[in-house]
Parts: C-alpha cells; sequence; structure tokens
C-alpha cells in the first residue's frame, strides 16, 4: 500500500475542496484524471466541471488520458492492472454509466469537456461578453506585442499633449534619467508588458499616489521582520540585551556611532517606529560583515578594564554565544537594511509623475491595439476581468457562470500569478460551504520557477492557509515517487533536504522540501556521476559530454537523454560538439531566429534589395554564401566610392579590376537582383524576396534542417508586410530576435537539448546537466520597482537617478526582496533539474582556486554553489590528477563557431544559373485555406504526415524491416498530436503504420523505397519557364538502375470511387495531375539536360501505378 494512499483518496473525492502539494514524479496527471472522471459520475453536465491549465499541451494531454479511460472502461479488463491503474478505470466505468444514462456520448463528442488554458477561458468570456469588456470582435493575439509596446511608448514620450501635466510628468522624468530618452522608453515598455501587476493600483488610488497607504505597507513590512527577531528571543535574553547595550551606549569610543542613538528604557516592541532602535541592537551585535562579533572593544561599547568592564565583556560574550546557537544572522543583517518607512520628498515626485504618465500610457497603447487590430494576453485577461465584475457589482456573465459551474480544477497551481489568482476568487465568489460545489488546485511548490511570468509561489502558500475566496482548503501532501529509481529518490531527499529553506516564508516566497519515497527499485550501477572542471573550458566540457550520449546510446539503445542548460547561452558549443560527432539533437527554442546564419543572409538580402545605400548591407551581401566573392575582390569593390554602389556592380570599369570568378559571382548576384527590382510591389514582402533567394539557391548553401526558418521568416514577414513593402526595419528586427528558430529534427531523435524551465514536466531516463559552474546576468532594473507582499500589501518605490551614489532606500529594500525571492527561485530551478531522471543524472561543472593553499570553490551565484554541501567531497575525488596542482584559474575564450564545411563558398560550377533555382531538402508549406472545411483540411494533414514517413523511410532503410517499423507506433502517434488530430490521434497513427506496412509488402512500394543511385526525397525544383515562375516539390526520385532514367515520382492518396474502373481512374488522375508532372520533367531537364527523365504517379493506399507521357513521347 502506497504511503500516501489516504491522501489521494482524499483528493479524488468529490466533496472535498482541496489544495494537493504533489512533489515530482507523483503521479500529479493521473490524479487529477481521476478527480475529474470522479466528478464526471456526478455532474448533471460535463459543462459543470471547468479544468483549467497554464499550457495547450496540458490541456491536450489531459483531453486524451481522460478519453482514453473512457475507451478502455468500455473494454474488458486486463487480468493484471496496477491498484492506481484499476482506481482509474472504477472511475471512468462510473462515468461511462453516468454518460449512459445522460446520453452524453462523450466519446463521440468530446467537445463537452471544458478543459482549457487559462488564456483560452479568458478569450471565451472576452467573445460572450464583448461589450462589457470594450473589445467587440475579438481582435488577434499577437503573441510578441512588445513592437506594439514601443509605438505606444514612442507616441506617449514625442507628442505634445493637450494636457499640461502630462506634458510636465513626461518633462521629470526624462530629466530624472539624465535626459536619456532611450533608456526610459525601454523601462515603460518593460513595465507595460507587466501592467497587469500594477494598473489596479494605479486604477485604485486615482490621479495621485496614496502615499499613507504606500507608508503603511512599508510600516508593516518593518514590523514583519522586528516581529521574527521579537519572537527569537525570550524575556531573560531582552532583559540581557537591553541592559548590555545601555551599557554600551555610554560606553561607545565613537560619537557617531549608531550605538549613542539608543534612547530606549526597556527593551523596544516591534513596531516601525522603534526601527531605529532595533537597529542599534543590531550593530551592537553584528560585525560589518554581518556576523556575529567575536572581539568586542572599545568602539563597539566595550573598553578595556577589570571589573564592571570585564564583567559585562563576558555576559557579552556569553549572550552573543547564545545568539548564534538561536539566531540566525542573517535576519539580523536584514533588519539592519531596512529603510525609514517613509518615502523621500524626491521619490514622491517621481511616483507623481509616473501617476500621470502611466494611465495616459496605456490609454495609447490602446490606441496602437485597436490602430492594428490585435491585443497581447495580457489585455486579454484584463478585458475578461472587466467582463466579470463592472463597478464592483457581478456581471450577469458572473451570474451565469455561478450558476453552471459546480466544479473547478486547476493543474500547476504554484505557477499562478495575481491575475489568475483573483479570477478564482472571482468565481468562487457565491460558493458557500455545504452547496455541493468544489475546488481542486494541484501543484507543487518546489517547482515553482516562472517568476518572470510574475508566477507568485506565495499565492500557493496562502491558499493553503486562508483558501480562495469563500472556499477553504484541505491541504494533502503526496510523497511517492513512480519517476525514478530508489537511488536517485534518496540522493536528492539527502540534497535538496539541505537546499531549502526550513521555513516557509508567504511574503518572502520560501518553500520547505517534502522529501519522497520511491516506489521503483534500485537499479545496478552509480545513479550520479560527477564531472568536474578546474577553470571554464567550454569546449572541453561539451566534447566530455558528447563521449558520453554516445556511451550511453550504445549501453542503451532505447533510453532518451535531456542535455538541460540553465541558459540558452550555453548551447552553440554543446550543438556544435553533438554535430561534429554526428548525433542528431532535438533542440527547439534555444536560439532566436535572427540569430541563425540563414536567416542573417536572408535579411541582407532584403536590406539590399530595400535599401540599395545601406552599403555595408550590401558588401555583408557580397561576402556571404549568396555570393561568395574572395576578400580580394572586395576589398577592391569596398574602395569604391560610395555613391550608389549598387549601380556600380555591373559597370565594365569595376568588373575589370575582379578576378575572373569574382565576375562570375558579381554578374550573377546583380541579375537576380536586377530580376526582383522589376518585380517590387507586384508580390507579398516575402514572396518577392524569397524569389530573388530561390535564383541565387540560397536554402542549397546550408543545411537541410534550417529550411525550417524559412517558413518561420514568412510569418515575420507577413507581420511586417506593408503592401509589398517594408517601412519599420526596427519592428523586423524585434520580431527576429524574439522569435525562437524551430530547427528540424529526425522523428525518432532520442537525445534532446533544452533549457531547464523547458524541460518542466518531462521526463528522460538520462538526464545531463552541463555548466553547473555558470553564473546569470543580474535582472535589468525596473523604473517602478514593487513587489505585491502577501502578508504586507503593495510596496513601490522609483527608480533613483542616474547620478545618485547609493540607491534610494526603498527602491533597494524592494532589489533586496527580489534578490531574496530569485535566491529561492534558483533552489526550486536545481529540484526541476534534478528530478528529471528516471535512471541516472550526470552532473558537469567547473571550480575556481581562489588563493593559494586554499580548496577550489564552485562561483558564487550558481547553480553548483548551492549543490557544493552535498556533493563537494565527490567533486573534489574525481577532479582530474593533472589539475589538482595548478595555482591558476583556466577560463577559456569562447571559440568562434565553426563554418559547416562546403557550404559557405560552394564552388561556382555547382551554383545553377539565375534564370533555374534548385534547393534540396525543404520541407513543404501546408497551409489551412481560409474558409476550407475542416474534413478537407484534416485529409490533407494525413496525406502529408503519409508523405512525411514515406520519405524517413526512404532515407533512414534500416527502420524498413517488420520489427523496426512496429516500434514507429508511439512516434507515429506523437506526430499525429502535433499535426493537430488530438480526437482521432490514435486511429490516425494505426492507419498510417498499416499503410507503411502494406506499401513495404508490395513488390513495387519497396521497390520505390529501397536505396537508388542519386535518391532524394522531397525535393524543390524553381525556376524560369517562358517568363513565368513555375516550382514543385518531387515526392521521390532517382536513377533506375535497370534503364539509365531518372524516376521522378509523385505520392497521391486518392483512391478510386466504388465500382471505378483502374484505366479510368488513372485517365482522371492524368488529366488532373499531368501538368504538374510536366513541369517536374521540365525542371529535371534544364538542371541535368543528359539526364533521361520519366515521371509517375505512386497511390500507397492501395499499390496503384500510372506513368505519364506527355504530346510528345
Amino acid at each position: 500500500m502506497l504511503k500516501d494512499a489516504e491522501q489521494r483518496r482524499r483528493a479524488i473525492d468529490p466533496r472535498c475542496s482541496c489544495l494537493v502539494r504533489a512533489p515530482a514524479g507523483s503521479g500529479k496527471t493521473e490524479l487529477l484524471i481521476q478527480r475529474y472522471l470522479a466528478l464526471l459520475a456526478g455532474v448533471d453536465q460535463p459543462e459543470q466541471i471547468l479544468a483549467m491549465t497554464f499550457t495547450r499541451k496540458a490541456a491536450a494531454e489531459m483531453r486524451h488520458r481522460i478519453l482514453a479511460a473512457l475507451d478502455q472502461a468500455a473494454t474488458p479488463a486486463p487480468a493484471e492492472l496496477s491498484a492506481h491503474a484499476r482506481i482509474t478505470r472504477e472511475l471512468a466505468c462510473a462515468a461511462l454509466a453516468r454518460d449512459a444514462q445522460s446520453g452524453w456520448n462523450l466519446r463521440q463528442f468530446p467537445d463537452q469537456l471544458a478543459i482549457q488554458t487559462i488564456d483560452s477561458f479568458n478569450a471565451s468570456l472576452v467573445r460572450r461578453m464583448p461589450w462589457l469588456s470594450r473589445l467587440g470582435a475579438l481582435p488577434q493575439v499577437q503573441p510578441q506585442p512588445q513592437a506594439l509596446y514601443r509605438q505606444a511608448v514612442a507616441e506617449t514620450l514625442h507628442l505634445h499633449h493637450e494636457d499640461a501635466q502630462l506634458n510636465a510628468a513626461v518633462a521629470r522624468l526624462v530629466c530624472h534619467l539624465d535626459n536619456r530618452t532611450a533608456l526610459l522608453e525601454d523601462l515603460l515598455i518593460d513595465l507595460l508588458q507587466r501592467r497587469d501587476q500594477w494598473l489596479r493600483h494605479l486604477s485604485a488610488s486615482g490621479h495621485q499616489p496614496d502615499r499613507a497607504a504606500l507608508e503603511a505597507a512599508l510600516c508593516q513590512r518593518v514590523e514583519l521582520v522586528l516581529t521574527r527577531l521579537w519572537h527569537q528571543l525570550d524575556d531573560p535574553l531582552r532583559a540581557e540585551l537591553q541592559v548590555l547595550m545601555r551599557y554600551a551606549a555610554e560606553q561607545v569610543g565613537r560619537s557617531d556611532s549608531p550605538l549613542t542613538n539608543y534612547r530606549a528604557e526597556t527593551f523596544p516592541q516591534p513596531l516601525a517606529e522603534r526601527l531605529a532602535d532595533w537597529q542599534a541592537l543590531a550593530e551592537l551585535l553584528l560585525t560589518a560583515a554581518g556576523q556575529w562579533r567575536r572581539r568586542l572593544d572599545k568602539n563597539g561599547g566595550f573598553p578595556p578594564g577589570k571589573g564592571t568592564a570585564a564583567r559585562m565583556k563576558d555576559r557579552m560574550t556569553e549572550l552573543l554565544a547564545e545568539l548564534a546557537d538561536r539566531c540566525p544572522a542573517q535576519d539580523w543583517q536584514q533588519l539592519r537594511q531596512l529603510p525609514p518607512p517613509r518615502y523621500s520628498d524626491a521619490a514622491a515626485a517621481v511616483l507623481e509623475a509616473l501617476w500621470q504618465l502611466l494611465p495616459a500610457l496605456v490609454a495609447r497603447l490602446w490606441l496602437v491595439f485597436a490602430r492594428h487590430g490585435q491585443i497581447d494576453f495580457c489585455e486579454m485577461a484584463l478585458r475578461a476581468r472587466q467582463a466579470l465584475v463592472e463597478e464592483g457589482q457581478p456581471t450577469d456573465l458572473l451570474l451565469q457562470l455561478d450558476d453552471q459551474i459546480r466544479h473547478i480544477l486547476v493543474d500547476e497551481f504554484q505557477d499562478t500569478s495575481w491575475l489568475q489568482f483573483d479570477l478564482l476568487e472571482r468565481l468562487t465568489v457565491g460558493w458557500s460551504a455545504g452547496d455541493g460545489r468544489s475546488l481542486f488546485v494541484v501543484g507543487d511548490p518546489m517547482q515553482s520557477i516562472y517568476r518572470f511570468r510574475e508566477a507568485q509561489v506565495g499565492l500557493f502558500l496562502r491558499a493553503g492557509r486562508d483558501g480562495i475566496g469563500p472556499v477553504r482548503l484541505e491541504s494533502l501532501q503526496l510523497c511517492t515517487n513512480f519517476r525514478a529509481q530508489q537511488q536517485l529518490v534518496d540522493w536528492t531527499n539527502l540534497c535538496c533536504s539541505q537546499l531549502f529553506p526550513r521555513q516557509e516564508s508567504i511574503a518572502d516566497g520560501a518553500v520547505s522540501f517534502s522529501p519522497s519515497t520511491a516506489a521503483l527499485p534500485a537499479l545496478p550501477g552509480r545513479a550520479v556521476t560527477f564531472y568536474p572542471q578546474l577553470g571554464r573550458d567550454a569546449v572541453a566540457e561539451a566534447g566530455q559530454l558528447t563521449a558520453l550520449v554516445e556511451a550511453l546510446l550504445q549501453r542503451e539503445p532505447q533510453d532518451r537523454l535531456a542535455i538541460l542548460v540553465r541558459a540558452r547561452s550555453q548551447v552553440a558549443p554543446l550543438l556544435r560538439a553533438l554535430h561534429q560527432a554526428g548525433l542528431p539533437c532535438q533542440a527547439q527554442d534555444l536560439a532566436a531566429l535572427g540569430q541563425r546564419p540563414l536567416v542573417m543572409d536572408f535579411v541582407l538580402l532584403l536590406r539590399a534589395l530595400l535599401l540599395p545605400g545601406d552599403h555595408l548591407s550590401l558588401l555583408a551581401l557580397l561576402r556571404s554564401p549568396l555570393c561568395g566573392l574572395e576578400l580580394a575582390d572586395l576589398t577592391r569593390i569596398a574602395q569604391r566610392p560610395e555613391a550608389d554602389l549598387l549601380a556600380q556592380l555591373q559597370e565594365p570599369e569595376l568588373l575589370g579590376e575582379l578576378s575572373p570568378e569574382g565576375q562570375a559571382r558579381l554578374l550573377r548576384l546583380a541579375a537576380a537582383l536586377a530580376r526582383a527590382e522589376h518585380q517590387r510591389g507586384l508580390q507579398p514582402l516575402y514572396d518577392w524576396v524569397r524569389d530573388c533567394w530561390d535564383l541565387l539557391a540560397g536554402s542549397a548553401c546550408y543545411p537541410s534542417a534550417e529550411g525550417a526558418c524559412l517558413d518561420q521568416l514568412a510569418e515575420v514577414f507577413d507581420a511586417c508586410d506593408q503592401g509589398g513593402d517594408l517601412v519599420d526595419f526596427a519592428r523586423l528586427d524585434e520580431l527576429l530576435r524574439q522569435t525562437p528558430a524551430r530547427l528540424a529534427a529526425p522523428l525518432n531523435c532520442r537525445v534532446s537539448l533544452m533549457t531547464i524551465h523547458k524541460a518542466k514536466g518531462l521526463e528522460f531516463d538520462q538526464v545531463l546537466l552541463p555548466g553547473l559552474g555558470l553564473t546569470t546576468r543580474p535582472p535589468q532594473r525596473r523604473l517602478l520597482s514593487w513587489q505585491e507582499d502577501v502578508e504586507a500589501g503593495l510596496l513601490l518605490a522609483p527608480l533613483g537617478t542616474l547620478t545618485q551614489t547609493a540607491a534610494d532606500p526603498v527602491y533597494a529594500l524592494l532589489e533586496r526582496i527580489e534578490a531574496e525571492r530569485e535566491a529561492h527561485e534558483r533552489v526550486r530551478l536545481l529540484y526541476v533539474a534534478l528530478t528529471r531522471a528516471r535512471k541516472g543524472l550526470h552532473l558537469f561543472g567547473h571550480l575556481r582556486l581562489t588563493g593559494p593553499e586554499q580548496s577550489p570553490q564552485p562561483p558564487a551565484g550558481s547553480l553548483l554553489q548551492l549543490l557544493w554541501p552535498a556533493v563537494e567531497e565527490d567533486f573534489l575525488a574525481r577532479l582530474p590528477d593533472s589539475l589538482a596542482g595548478e595555482s591558476a584559474e583556466r577560463d577559456r575564450l569562447p571559440s568562434l563557431p565553426e563554418t559547416p564545411p562546403g557550404l559557405w563558398r560552394r564552388p561556382l560550377a555547382q551554383l545553377p544559373a539565375p534564370a533555374l533555382a534548385v534547393a534540396t531538402g525543404l520541407t513543404r508549406r501546408w497551409q489551412n485555406e481560409m474558409g476550407e472545411p475542416l474534413a478537407r483540411w484534416q485529409a490533407r494533414q494525413a496525406g502529408t504526415l503519409l508523405h512525411q514517413w514515406l520519405a524517413l523511410l526512404a532515407q533512414q532503410p534500416c527502420w524498413q524491416q517488420p520489427q523496426a517499423l512496429a516500434q514507429l507506433q508511439p512516434q507515429l502517434l506523437q506526430h499525429c498530436r502535433q499535426q493537430g488530430f488530438a480526437d482521432r490521434a490514435e486511429a490516425l497513427s494505426r492507419e498510417l503504420l498499416a499503410t507503411l506496412q502494406q506499401v513495404l509488402a508490395s513488390e513495387r512500394g519497396a521497390w520505390l523505397l529501397q536505396p537508388h543511385p542519386l535518391a532524394v526525397c522531397e525535393q524543390a525544383l524553381a525556376g524560369w519557364r517562358d517568363g513565368e515562375w513555375i516550382e514543385g516539390v518531387v515526392d521521390r526520385s532517382f536513377v533506375d538502375a535497370r534503364s539509365g532514367e531518372r524516376l521522378i515520382v509523385d505520392y497521391k492518396s486518392a483512391v478510386p470511387a466504388s465500382g471505378e474502373a483502374h484505366a479510368v481512374f488513372y485517365a482522371r488522375q492524368l488529366e488532373r495531375y499531368g501538368p504538374q508532372l510536366e513541369r517536374y520533367l521540365w525542371l529535371y531537364r534544364q538542371w541535368q539536360p543528359q539526364q533521361p527523365c520519366r515521371a509517375a504517379l505512386y497511390f500507397p493506399l492501395w499499390d496503384g501505378w500510372c506513368e505519364y507521357f506527355n504530346e510528345g513521347e
């Protein structure tokens, strides 16, 4: 029986409203599914249950698993079931019985299940109440709205306003930042994207900041610290400290000592007005470094001497020893740093200016949104809140929801923000005990790592203590780990018990550690291994990691491996080492789209076309793979007069100065640019640049995996396109910086490279953690710093002037609170990284020597520093012997990325003529046409899947064996879900597998997919024919060794109609697709004039085959 069996039983009781703490690997999702099924058995309609998650992936997985449980409950029970699987089946059977009784038909109509993300729920609220939300028809949600923010900020700062107070506020803020307008713009943009946190406070206090309320919150914060210190001392200690403090104040040898300010006749109470007395006590007890005093002298109030002086010094020594045993010195150091509980006049003036500016800035942003027909997720959430409450009263929509929703489930509750917490409070405002409604929230506060998305783990802790709105929650703690083997669980318990705070704090976001119990037995061998370095050597570490990956894959070919990094800046050397070793790696969202070489060259081409006066971009384009000039030729061009450099590229005088190959390359580029100039304004922006790119065979200069970047570029260009032109290059650059690049990876790739944040919620057999000794940059300072303290209330302060030697004391306090919360989250981030592994964990990190004869130490602020108390012995024992005696750090500069061989500068003979462009390895770009029926779109997507898997089998013949092919079922299922087939992914994956097996079982299908000379798949061809641009993507092409002809094969998923003769069907297909095959033949003959070609259609669904003969044959 599980140790937490009773807690799990309570969690699925529909009568119980509860908050569940579910550590990593504890089966949180399964518990959520069981709760949902239990609720289904007792509601009148499925829509009465609202389940909310934070990501579309989590919502889709939850929906899929509920439907899978219902499907399995409709079949005979297996002979053996685990205990939790048996519970799930019993609950699903009860839900099916209710389904049959009520006639829901959930398995056929799963849209009745109200499972959605919080963002999609907000969108549904806005759609239902467009007038109250002030949005009308729902605008497009822009996931990267920084360009819209920048436009609103620029218009607010640089336009003259009729409101004189607003103009004065802008002037005050510009002056406050020493006329650095660009810095002010960036700081205001940062505020706009976080406006959901401060806007409601701004609205509540009117046009002026409520200084009294802000100072009251500051007093409350001060008193929270004082109260904690008060309770650390008992009455005898307070009395003794009072006596010693009065003595030291009289004896101190310096008139400027803070001890002389102590005037309390009795020990001070923990009140804000007594802060100076408390800080004098801290000065008595602590050194300047914040440690307990070890030496007592006259400057500290204890002069040398005998008699009374000696006795008082002895008493003080005993008191310090007792305090050191009872109290953390850092608590008293925190007291020293508290500001006076009031704002300076200068800070208040800046706050007043912000109170004038920020409402106008938000209003301007709304005008920008309306102008572009776009909003951000923050605006959607704010408007959804507005749709529920108007002028403090519930709207009809809220009353309707209150009547409709009987049960709410929230997943990943530890990542809740203030606005999302407010949404739950509003949804439950009319609930009362015993009314049959329930609230279920589940999460793991030890995995709260999204503060940069405004997640507040203190809200999780507060919900456990005070409930949510009127709903009180029963706190339940899970402890069984179903993921990791016992060695890993025991090691994690040992390490993390030393990392997490002992006491939880709602105000500081401190979460204590909850140990787990392993459900899986220990595996043989070491579960955790260490790979230390003395000094940072990223290249050596990447090589060591790559060798380990190869060894692990050879030892366990079916294992899935994950390489987890703390920051994206660590990725480049790792990717390079894996690529050089020939190890495929799935690496998504790790680099900005604008940093990809293909994208950089595509933008260079755009600049050359639109900005002929941008000589630097033109010279960079001439050096790029699109042209490939040698440095000698490029130098001669750069020395020419800059006036109209583009027009000079074809002048005989310039061409005569270049090498013969340089002339040919330059003429080729100039011809493509001239052709593009004639087409300017006749096409969408991306299509126009892409045509010129294809003429220059741009895609042929890069690995095929880079082709996915072109699809993303199309989306970015469409967002910037203004009638086939680009007006705002700054917006394009910003979008390219913010858009993560999607790189193609093999479907069966077993190595994943991702950030720790991205890995949350995932699990892998082996986890490798490189760069544990690295630190991250400190966060950027904000124009307005605030902390919505769960205990004290709202704390905020403006950024001081740039010329101040010391920060504003209130702002400095908020920065220290932020740093403390950041330190707590760093511990939680490490916990997430350590708990992704099922079998083994591999830790890489570097140490530093801080001085001679000293032991190596991890860098301050690194994850390795957090782990050091638990791993110091193991790390030092595994330092290479050759490094043990080194006395200086050997940090290496990061090496420059290597250019892939053969890609930077292709031989001139291999470059196609400007009239014909050939590029291989391009991915098809399927788009769902506006208004296309869903069934037709799904049929096209299914056809696309079949094409991709046929290409995979042709390119990797090892998967063509029947046993190997059957193992691809999980990848097929995953691919179907990724393509949007959530409801019928399993059925479609089985159909696809059966089709692939049928193809390989047929003589013709097996022959088509077997290796052939010069074979290619998904080959893109394009060129000019009689003044018309034609293009196509050939599914399969190779040279038939029997006839010497190149066979061009196009796959089609059509099947004959019922009773239709094959000859009639073939004639109909040739009539439809004959022109397409004829284009393919023409393109191949232009590319390889000496190679005979023939074309055919292949129908994999029924092994049909039809060759094409044009009229000339």
